[in-house]
């Protein structure tokens, strides 16, 4: 009896291990069929292990693109980069490089119809055929460049002021008392000057039918160049793209929310000044024919961007320790008119420069935040083969 107790409790044993076995073999089996199947799919596979992403594009996936004798002959980056309503997913193609765009595809997107959706276009996408990275659209520089060209017109600007204010004070210092050892001095001071770059503003919260209004608006050359209103609910779901829906109606006659939107939107284009619009109390303006819709956030919203916009006062002051005679002070004057002339051929030759930059394409219209997601996507993709890939 215990002879056969044991001989079941080893049978029992051996089929328990021996199943172990066969459970252990199957999962490393099947865990090689997958790992072989990845590399088959993707056998340039690049490891994003120890990046990291940052900013609103991510790099998604990156994998090397191999010639037939085996070398690299390029880079296919997948980003994710924020868009005006939500991520923009597409695949970017570099040469063996990294520095030339070889191709773009849009995977995945969001945006406005009409508007933003038109990043998918040919027209669009074809201008990045060949061109190197980093990217950036007309009329638009990074912070850094734009705060450096706001200082230089300012400079500018302030210099041709300062003539002015010289030449004025030329009549007052000729006929100054000459025993008059006060020193003198004039300064001229410069208005805002909106800086170029894209602004955003919206309001904190969710309004009373569960939107949330937002202003998107581009400064080129020192005005208003596009201006995009806008209102998105929890879902994240816009107004612009309901209306023309039909899913957000507000009359059955007269034109939707989005058409008083743009109308709206251009009559500022038009004017450059929220004061221009005519606002009773309720909120409405006549100032746009066939706008019926309140526009006291848009108009809100428009100043926080334009406040963003303007940069600090520039005061600049020009002291005269001379003695104050004709000769001298006409002298001052002719120094200062060549400063300023100097000054304002160097902004001018900058400007002109940059407007014919290398790596530079046309937005979208009427779509420049959908558009510089695209700039983005690329420009993150660049710097992660050139910073991370190339140096692994």
């Amino acid at each position: 009896m215990n002879k056969n107790k044991k001989m079941i409790g080893i049978v029992s044993a051996v089929i328990i291990i021996l199943l172990a076995i066969i459970i252990c073999g199957f999962l490393f089996l099947n865990q090689t069929e997958k790992t072989s199947g990845m590399d088959a799919d993707n056998p340039g596979a690049i490891d994003l292990t120890g990046y990291q992403n940052s900013g609103d594009a991510v790099i998604k996936s990156a994998s090397y693109i191999y010639t037939d004798d085996g070398k690299i002959g390029g880079y296919l980056v997948t980003v994710s980069s924020k868009g005006y309503s939500g991520n923009i997913l597409m695949d970017i193609t570099f040469d063996n490089t990294g520095n030339t765009v070889k191709s773009i595809t849009i995977k995945e997107q969001k945006e406005s119809q009409g508007y933003g959706d038109k990043i998918t276009d040919n027209t669009f996408l074809s201008q990045f055929n060949g061109i190197t990275a980093p990217v950036s659209l007309k009329g638009q520089v990074t912070a850094d460049t734009s705060t450096a060209n706001s200082d230089e017109v300012q400079t500018a600007e302030t210099g041709s002021d300062s003539n002015e204010t010289m030449d004025s004070e030329t009549t007052d210092v000729s006929t100054a008392d000459s025993d008059t050892t006060e020193d003198t001095s004039s300064t001229s001071e410069t208005g805002n000057i909106w800086a170029d770059g894209t602004y955003e503003a919206e309001e904190a919260e969710f309004d009373d039918q569960g939107y949330k209004d937002k202003v998107t608006l581009t400064i080129q050359d020192g005005k208003m160049s596009e201006v995009i209103w806008d209102a998105y609910n929890e879902k994240g779901e816009l107004k612009s793209v309901l209306s023309a829906d039909g899913i957000y109606v507000m009359t059955e006659h007269g034109p939707t929310w989005q058409e008083q939107s743009i109308a709206i939107a251009n009559y500022l284009l038009e004017k450059q000044s929220v004061d221009a619009f005519s606002v009773s109390e309720e909120g409405i303006t006549d100032s746009v024919s066939g706008a019926s819709i309140s526009i006291n956030d848009f108009i809100s919203l428009v100043k926080e961007c334009l406040s963003k916009a303007a940069p600090e006062t520039v005061v600049e002051t020009v002291e005269n320790t001379s003695d104050n005679t004709a000769d001298t002070t006409d002298s001052i004057t002719s120094d200062t008119t060549k400063d300023s002339e100097s000054t304002t051929s160097e902004v001018t030759s900058t400007e002109e420069d940059s407007s014919t930059a290398p790596g530079q394409v046309d937005a979208v219209s009427g779509a420049t935040v959908s558009s510089t997601a695209v700039v983005n996507g690329i420009n993150q993709a660049h710097s992660f083969i050139k910073d991370f890939v190339k140096n692994k």
